[in-house]
């Protein structure tokens, strides 16, 4: 004769598995990053990281956003001539977990528009990565946003392609290089 497993064995079992589930996801918060021997400062673009007439005339700056890690930085490009906003702006922070910045990754992520299909680059070290382009209302050009995601770090590149001015091929070189200077971080 079976044994009949009675309600309460269930909700006591459905309560152990659900917070068993609980603890290991908030564990993860918990497992620190690896110590790196560079700093996000380290992964922002410098003038001679970019091709000729792009210009950085304001250097590296810390990104001022609150919900951002503290050593989070940001940096401002400009196509030509300095103008009153930038072509393309740069942001990376190194949070202190991988799921930390999983979690910003994600919450960045939910920007609007719609992959280019003349993006052609992907990352080969990137654990995460997305292209969006997308032309507000009050714009007459496209914005483009690159978000990516190296184990804690995450790394996002807003570009203002207005004709005759930035071009996604432009925008798409820019990741190039920085993504190879994640990579030559990591290797360092």
């Amino acid at each position: 004769m079976k044994k009949k497993i009675k309600p309460i064995q269930v909700n006591l079992l459905s309560v152990i598995i659900i917070a068993f589930l609980l603890t290991s996801c908030e564990f993860q918060n918990l497992i620190p990053a690896p110590q790196r021997s560079f700093t996000a400062s380290d992964l922002i673009l410098t003038q001679s990281d970019l091709p000729l007439s792009w210009f950085a005339p304001y250097g590296s700056m810390k990104d001022t956003d609150s919900g951002k890690p503290a050593n989070s930085m940001n940096i401002d490009i400009y196509h030509f001539i300095v103008s009153d906003r930038a072509d393309i702006s740069q942001f990376v922070s190194i949070y202190k977990t991988t799921q930390q910045a999983k979690n910003a990754f994600n919450d960045s992520a939910q920007f609007p528009g719609q992959g280019d299909n003349s993006w052609s680059f992907t990352s080969e070290i990137a654990d995460e990565e997305k292209i969006s382009c997308y032309t507000y209302s009050n714009q007459n050009y496209p914005i483009c946003t690159w978000l990516g995601r190296y184990k804690e770090i995450t790394i996002e590149v807003i570009g203002r392609l207005k004709p005759g001015s930035v071009s996604l091929g432009e925008l798409q070189t820019l990741v190039k290089i920085i993504d190879q200077k994640v990579s030559r971080q990591f290797e360092n």
